[in-house]
């Protein structure tokens, strides 16, 4: 793949992360996920951060944690 493709190709990803995380965000209270599922002692992350890492790991397969 050429470079301007490359480009192209990773700029209409992020503009489907940015359309999917905004959508995530009008169709979801935080606040009221956070106050209805509460931690277990044992939780490392908040509901609401594992919904955005889902929503992550789904749109692109292939990344990681460290490398986004």
């Amino acid at each position: 793949m050429r470079s301007s493709q490359l480009q192209s190709s990773s700029a209409q990803a992020e503009a489907g992360f940015d359309r999917a995380f905004e959508r995530l965000q009008q169709i979801v209270d935080w606040p009221q996920l956070d106050q209805e599922y509460p931690l277990r002692g044992n939780a490392v992350f908040i509901d609401s951060v594992v919904l955005r890492m889902l929503l992550s790991q789904r749109m692109c397969p292939d990344n990681t944690l460290r490398r986004n």
